[in-house]
């Protein structure tokens, strides 16, 4: 092998496993397309859409021999999960997730079997793609109201962070580790000011509360259930209007 063979091979090898995980957006109650584009030169056997964050043998979505397997699939999936074509045209198995909520938050992963041409032997499935799916929200509140942002996890949770991505470098809004508010990781702005919206995150219920938003306030705030493995749930947009600061005075910003 040349040496120009060599550096093409390595520097291929290095982009299929440093490629960054692709992120898919989605608002609350909307669809979400997750793609992953199979072989077009050999038959599909065998598809499986996986959730990596849950502890479970169950699938997203499973297909093979040109049938789907309900019974393999998680119940909290059931109806809500079906291929954008059908026919798997030109090896497309892209899937369709419909009402998307919180509880979808994750990273999916997409595995393919196909039929090998030699004497056409059926392939142990391989991992094509893999997606972050991220549940976005937009709030519009008044300088001084209180304001919910809204976010939730599978299950038990006891270590959450909330995160504002122009802040990131100066502290978190708000973290929690072990179920104890955790204040000298937290920016200084927002001490005292946010809080959990239930202390005891049951149900999984990890929304934060500004107590009196302010203009200053509106930006883009991240939700992680940190718990194990890391994992963003949750985006929300927040833009607060201007209306009376925190010492009642009027403000625009």
């Amino acid at each position: 092998m040349s040496m120009f063979s060599l550096k093409l091979l390595c520097l291929l090898s290095c982009f299929l496993s440093c490629s960054p995980l692709l992120e898919v957006k989605v608002k609350t109650g909307k669809n979400a397309t997750l793609t992953c584009q199979g072989p077009t030169d050999a038959d599909i056997k065998q598809l499986e859409w996986t959730k990596a964050d849950l502890e479970s043998d169950d699938y997203v979505f499973f297909f093979r021999d040109k049938q789907t397997y309900d019974n393999y699939q998680l119940s909290s999936f059931h109806g809500r999960v079906k291929l954008r074509d059908p026919e798997m045209t030109n090896g497309n198995v892209d899937v369709i997730l419909s009402n998307v909520t919180d509880y979808d938050a994750g990273t999916y992963e997409c595995y393919v079997g196909k039929t090998t041409s030699e004497r056409r032997k059926r392939s142990a499935p391989e991992l094509i793609n893999s997606i972050r799916l991220v549940v976005e929200d937009h709030i519009t509140a008044k300088s001084g109201q209180r304001v919910v942002l809204s976010c939730n996890s599978n299950g038990p949770v006891t270590d959450v962070e909330w995160k504002r991505e122009d802040l990131i470098k100066a502290g978190d809004v708000f973290i929690s580790t072990d179920g104890k508010h955790i204040s000298d990781k937290q920016h200084p702005y927002f001490k005292n000011w946010v809080e959990l919206k239930d202390t005891e995150m049951e149900n999984g219920d990890i929304s934060l509360v500004l107590k009196e938003a302010m203009t200053v306030d509106s930006g883009i705030y991240e939700c992680y259930d940190t718990q194990g493995k890391r994992r963003k749930i949750r985006s929300v947009t927040l833009t607060v209007e201007p209306g009376p600061s925190r010492d009642g005075k009027t403000t625009n910003g």
